[in-house]
Formats: structure tokens, C-alpha cells, sequence
């Protein structure tokens, strides 16, 4: 019975010893691994560009809300972008709306994703927004990618036509949200 265990043990650890991934072993014993990068690797991290056929992620920001406008139609690493707008009724029609207080600030942001890490993130160059509000439009001035909110209450419908005109990032994107200002 010993010399069963014996042969087992034996088997079993040349097949142990057989799986072991070589590639971590020199002729000397185990390599040491480095998981810091030479100045080359941070160099060229550094130069990376922005290769995605599609804008980053556009986010609304108002009250305790911070998510994703409607993205209808965009035009990414082309010269000869031409968007044309929505009809805000149609478009928003079957969306939900974003509840806020009247005067509340409403922020864009970029956020960062899979195509455009956090380090990586370009703002655009200019935000134009269209709001529709009872059957009239107007444009909204926005600064420092904020705006307010209206004081009127109801459903306000928005359009946001961001512009990135950079060299290693350019191109456009229409987005579209629904907000309701609380009575």
C-alpha cells in the first residue's frame, strides 16, 4: 500500500511540476517582474490619440440626476460633418423626463469610457442648445458647459448640438433630453 502512495505522490508531482507556466523561470530561478513602466512605455502612453469612430459619453447633470441625453444622429473623425436637427416633439415624445426645480443649473459633462479613458476625455469646442417650450423655440445661452433651468413649470424639450474641433478629435453629435421644472 505504501508504494501505491508512493507512486501516486510521484505522478502527481510531475504533473504539477510539468503545468507550471515556464515563462516566469530564467536558468537561474524565478524572474523578477516589474510592474512599473520604463520612461519609453510612459512616453508612449502619453502620445496616444483618440482613435473611436463614435463621440464620448455626453452626460446631463441637474438635481440628483446625472445620466444620458437621447443621442440621435453624430458625424465622428470626418471634415465634412452636416447634422440636421430633430423635431424635439417627435424625438422626445416617448422619453422621460428629468424632474428639476425652476432655476436649478444644468451641467454637461463627458464622462469616460472603454474608447476614451478618463485621461484621455476632450470637451467640445461648443455647445449649442435649442429648448422648446410650449410650441416656442429659442436658443439657450450656456456657459462653461452650465445653463439654468427655466423657471416655467412644465415640459421643457432641449436639443444639444456638441462640436469637438480639435486635430486629434473632431466631429459633432446632436443630443436630445426632456426636462419637467416643478411647480
Amino acid at each position: 500500500m505504501g508504494k501505491k502512495w508512493l507512486l501516486f505522490l510521484t505522478i502527481l508531482f510531475i504533473a504539477l511540476v510539468g503545468c507550471t507556466d515556464q515563462s516566469e523561470y530564467d536558468d537561474e530561478g524565478p524572474k523578477i517582474i516589474s510592474e512599473q513602466k520604463n520612461e519609453k512605455e510612459l512616453e508612449e502612453d502619453n502620445e496616444q490619440t483618440v482613435t473611436s469612430t463614435r463621440p464620448p459619453g455626453f452626460l446631463v447633470r441637474v438635481g440628483n440626476f446625472n445620466g444620458p441625453p437621447k443621442q440621435v444622429g453624430y458625424c465622428w473623425m470626418k471634415n465634412d460633418c452636416n447634422l440636421s436637427k430633430g423635431n424635439l416633439k417627435e424625438l422626445l415624445e416617448e422619453e422621460h423626463a428629468i424632474q428639476a426645480n425652476g432655476g436649478s443649473i444644468i451641467n454637461f459633462s463627458i464622462n469616460g469610457t472603454a474608447d476614451y479613458p478618463v485621461e484621455h476625455i476632450v470637451y467640445p469646442d461648443s455647445i449649442e442648445v435649442r429648448k422648446m417650450y410650449k410650441d416656442e423655440e429659442t436658443t439657450i445661452e450656456v456657459s462653461n458647459y452650465s445653463m439654468k433651468a427655466p423657471e416655467e413649470p412644465g415640459y421643457h424639450l432641449y436639443h444639444v448640438h456638441a462640436k469637438w474641433e480639435g486635430e486629434e478629435v473632431f466631429g459633432e453629435a446632436n443630443y436630445y433630453f426632456k426636462l419637467f421644472v416643478r411647480e
